[in-house]
């Protein structure tokens, strides 16, 4: 779906991250990390709602406690996990700010040639050198967009939103999330499946 429509919008974001988030506080509710959140790691069901997949990087976190295995992908390490000063729930938590950049943007915002450099870049940004650029050509978000993602992509993990700052934000205010965790919203895409074998919608399947 992001591929073929390059952008998608606040709305259609709203609905995919806002699956998300009630994916991470699961994992979390049972004390599990799960550190490679990114968008080929998002497949839809039949009715259009997110299934996250590969599970190759999850690790189970008791509490506040923190691991330092380095891992996922380069663009969505968080600072912690990139200083390796310890990592724990709220690096899912980075990664969600950068998967909801990348949807509004179609891009990262650390994108690089590789990955020395997109390293550099989260490093910089971690000390307060640069700064994200939420103005990617010429695409523009509301406020409430950049804030929610400004408070997401907060370098310092104690002060970074976590799942009850995230749902009361005013950028999912309109978001009923007893209907979205009952899958009783409409998808903005439902996928046309002819059954359970029907492998049509994986790209080079026919």
């Amino acid at each position: 779906v992001l591929t073929r429509e390059e952008y998608l919008d606040e709305k259609m974001t709203q609905f995919y991250s806002g699956c998300v988030v009630l994916g991470m506080e699961a994992l979390h509710a049972k004390e599990n990390i799960y550190r490679d959140l990114k968008p080929e790691n998002i497949l839809l069901d039949t009715d259009g709602y997110v299934k996250i997949c590969d599970f190759g990087f999850a690790k189970k976190v008791a509490g506040n406690n923190r691991t330092h295995t380095t891992c996922g992908t380069p663009e969505y390490v968080s600072p912690e996990m990139l200083a390796n000063t310890g990592h724990g729930k709220p690096t899912d938590w980075w990664c969600v700010g950068i998967l909801i950049y990348e949807c509004l943007f179609a891009t990262t915002p650390f994108a690089a040639e590789d990955y020395s450099e997109t390293y550099e870049m989260i490093n910089r940004y971690a000390s307060g050198k640069d700064s994200i650029d939420y103005a990617v050509d010429g695409v523009k978000i509301t406020k409430p967009a950049r804030t929610l993602m400004q408070g997401l992509l907060q370098p310092a993990p104690d002060q970074r939103l976590g799942p009850t700052a995230v749902r009361a934000h005013e950028w999912f205010k309109k978001m009923d999330w007893g209907k979205l965790e009952a899958k009783q919203m409409q998808a903005p895409w439902v996928p046309d499946v002819k059954d359970e074998k029907d492998t049509t919608q994986f790209e080079g399947e026919d």
